[in-house]
């Protein structure tokens, strides 16, 4: 696994001391190379479809140009925990995965992503999100390496 770096940008923000935030932190321990969680505080501001835009720009201000996008959404391609692992090693520079509000991405997020992905069919609380992202990037680069974590 060629990757260097990697970032979840997400709009709310969970504690790193909650039940939540101590299994991700443990992930991230795990990995080998730089990864950033960027959590992104926005209080409801606007009518809906304002506040999908806004948060649309407060994530796109978070990325720079020269990364890979990835948006979380539920209508997004699924892939395997193999197929994963795969389709990741072959990206060849910095990931961005971007988890949006309560009310989903913008159209700026969707068109700036360069592949938008699902964690499934069913609806899970943004911190589960996170944690079930950050299990499933560790367990990409365990498959990459034939590390005996999965089997």
């Amino acid at each position: 696994m060629a990757i260097l770096k990697l970032a979840i940008n997400a709009i709310s923000k969970i504690s790193l001391s909650s039940s939540e935030g101590e299994i991700i932190s443990s992930y991230i321990k795990r990995l080998p190379f730089k990864f950033e969680l960027n959590q992104i505080d926005s209080k409801d501001k606007f009518p809906v479809d304002k506040q999908k835009i806004y948060e649309g720009e407060l994530l796109l201000k978070s990325v720079s140009k020269n990364v890979f996008v990835i948006a979380l959404e539920e209508k997004g391609k699924q892939f395997t925990s193999r197929e994963f692992s795969n389709y990741i090693s072959k990206i060849e520079q910095p990931i961005v995965f971007i988890i949006g509000g309560a009310y989903g991405l913008s159209d700026e997020v969707r068109n700036r992503a360069n592949l938008i992905l699902s964690l499934g069919k069913i609806t899970m609380p943004h911190a589960l999100a996170r944690v079930v992202l950050v299990e499933q990037l560790y367990r990409a680069y365990t498959i990459d390496k034939n590390h005996p974590y999965h089997k």
